[in-house]
């Protein structure tokens, strides 16, 4: 069993990201999303302490629309959007318009792949040729939730966790993947806070897959135009075989 996994690494594989993209856009798919956002605690993100991110440009963090408490009740809209996301696969009959379930206040909160992790289905409506054949290329055992994550400017992205670092190292060392196909970066680029307490930027325009471990504090800048990316969940026999140790981040 690992007890350490790189936060952040390339993967050696890549894919034609123009015509991925419009493969997207010509789908009209992005209409369908729903918003990815975090709750207020203390009069602000839960999730956003006020130390981790230095730049002048996470001010405007301040300025994304929150929900009004766990219960997501209200929606208090503000100036700026964030993260919108849409699920292409499926385990039930039922449209899965969420990605967590539980609760933080009671520390039941837990990612549906991780709950679930197993072989789940392409939604009936999945018509995305060239992703399928991205997805096989990866060599996965089974792929459970994948996802597309998206934003229009005016959006920045929002400061959260996906997961926590206990339950990351134990689906990875169960063979969990957690990679991200960079379809289109919309002059964005992912900040996350690395395990000395580092504000890390990646350059997105020069990776076009890697694998994030989303325990980590991360978020956006703001975006220029569309930003697209694709989160694949699943099981790989050997997923540190697919990382580019020479990139790797801790």
């Amino acid at each position: 069993m690992c007890n350490q996994w790189p936060l952040f690494a390339p993967i050696k594989i890549s894919f034609d990201r123009e015509r991925l993209k419009k493969e997207i856009l010509y789908s009209k798919i992005l209409n369908e999303g729903f918003l990815a956002t975090s709750h207020l605690k203390d009069n602000k993100n839960f999730w956003d302490n006020g130390t981790n991110f230095k730049s002048q440009e996470f001010i405007k963090q301040l300025k994304v629309p929150l929900w009004s408490d766990e219960n997501r009740q209200s929606l208090i809209k503000k100036d700026i959007d964030t993260f919108y996301q849409i699920n292409l696969t499926e385990f039930s009959n039922e449209a899965i318009t969420d990605v967590w379930e539980g609760k933080h206040q009671d520390k039941t909160k837990i990612p549906l792949w991780i709950k679930n992790d197993f072989s789940w289905k392409l939604r009936k409506d999945f018509q995305f040729p060239y992703l399928k054949k991205v997805l096989d290329s990866l060599g996965l055992n089974y792929f459970s939730m994948i996802r597309i994550v998206y934003q229009i400017p005016p959006s920045i992205g929002l400061i959260h966790k996906d997961s926590g670092p206990k339950t990351n190292l134990e689906y990875y060392n169960n063979g969990g993947v957690g990679i991200t196909l960079n379809v289109s970066s919309g002059g964005g680029n992912l900040y996350f806070v690395n395990s000395q307490g580092q504000e890390i930027t990646v350059d997105e325009d020069n990776i076009c897959i890697w694998h994030f471990d989303d325990s980590a504090l991360h978020c956006t800048n703001e975006v220029t135009s569309e930003r697209i990316q694709i989160r694949i969940y699943g099981n790989h026999s050997n997923y540190r075989e697919l990382m580019d140790l020479t990139g790797v981040i801790f």
